[in-house]
């Protein structure tokens, strides 16, 4: 009887069919910021530990439809979506190993099927993959100390590194370029107040980083285009010898004593004495001036953008229209650039700079 019953049961399982024999695996391709990472164009999946054949891949739990393993965007059955970041498969086993091609090749071992997310290492993820630039909206108090991790300094040449809680892209660096006893821009009512001391040629300079390597940093001709935008006021708008934002070439922050026209190459919006200007310097000539019809009234708030192509071709929009000044600038080909405010006081006097609004990004 017992013979008779492992008989039966046997036959069962050979005319029964087995649900669900395969297990997905779902992964979203990450950059370090949680964004997807869109340039992947093969993924390869291995059993973890070894690099040998690959697995085979189907598009349904019943193994009816096979996927082409690598998974490419236009492989068979592909299940690689590139605007997502996101592959997915039904196999066999347990861990596995990817392979992982874009602009470069990454092996990430030892996955589950637990794993929903792979975050791809800082350097491996090419400038213009990653997510770049800042959103400020200026409503909370800041927090820092000097770029040495001692305590925020007004001493000249100093830089204080600094975020909000509602900071969004990293910190942002203010330089001292004379003495100041203004170490960090204090919250005011509408925003920060972000002028140097009340004294003529004292400068502060603020970034999200002076080298090739901050998140706003962008490469001419590499990246995609880009802007920088703020919204800011000036108390009193005849106390400005400087009020610029814009992009400059990477480097040192300009000293005490010296100019905004002291930068070898830059694209800025200047305010000087209630009067807009766009200013532009190209390879170390002298900064080419000029005036536009729009005016800064006191304490007039106003949105000013810097815009450059992936060209490097430069424009900018006050309250979102083009001056009609006539002029023109290019920053050259592989030129590495950030954003910067640069602020000089004037005998005058500005009063309170309120900066409402600071964002900087690639243009969609």
């Amino acid at each position: 009887m017992k013979k008779f019953l492992i008989s039966l049961i046997l036959a069962a399982l050979l005319v029964t069919p087995v649900f669900g024999a395969y297990t997905k695996k779902s992964i979203q391709l990450q950059d370090e910021y949680g964004n997807p990472i869109t340039n992947v164009y093969s993924v390869t999946v291995y059993p973890a530990g070894r690099i040998g054949s690959p697995t085979t891949l189907y598009k349904d739990s019943q193994g009816n439809v096979s996927v082409t393993n690598p998974i490419t965007t236009s492989s068979t059955a592909t299940t690689l979506t590139q605007h997502d970041g996101r592959v997915w498969w039904y196999s066999t086993g347990g861990n596995y190993k990817l392979l992982i091609r874009s602009d470069v090749d990454i092996v990430i071992d030892k996955l589950t099927g637990s794993d929903t997310r792979v975050m791809l290492p800082a350097a491996s993820i090419p400038p213009q993959n990653r997510l770049r630039g800042f959103l400020e909206d200026c409503k909370s108090f800041v927090v820092g100390n000097q770029d040495d991790g001692t305590a925020a300094s007004g001493t000249a040449t100093e830089r204080n590194v600094f975020k909000s809680s509602s900071l969004s892209g990293g910190i942002l660096e203010m330089y001292i370029g004379a003495t100041s006893s203004v170490l960090l821009p204090p919250l005011v009512t509408g925003g920060w107040s972000i002028e140097p001391d009340a004294t003529n040629d004292e400068h502060f300079e603020y970034t999200n980083g002076i080298t090739a390597e901050s998140r706003s940093a962008f490469i001419i001709g590499t990246d995609g285009a880009f802007f920088t935008k703020a919204r800011f006021s000036i108390a009193d708008v005849s106390g400005t010898d400087d009020c610029a934002i814009g992009f400059r070439k990477v480097g040192a922050y300009q000293v005490a004593g010296s100019s905004i026209d002291d930068y070898s190459d830059m694209c800025v919006v200047n305010i000087i004495s209630g009067v807009v200007y766009t200013e532009t310097i190209l390879n170390s000539g002298t900064t080419t001036s000029t005036t536009t019809t729009i005016m800064f009234d006191d304490n007039e708030s106003k949105d000013v953008e810097v815009k450059v192509s992936a060209a490097g071709v430069a424009s900018v929009l006050v309250n979102g229209v083009a001056p009609s000044s006539t002029w023109s600038f290019t920053f050259d080909d592989a030129d590495v650039v950030i954003p910067f405010f640069f602020i000089r006081q004037a005998s005058d006097l500005s009063g309170e700079i309120i900066l409402r609004e600071w964002q900087t990004g690639i243009q969609k």
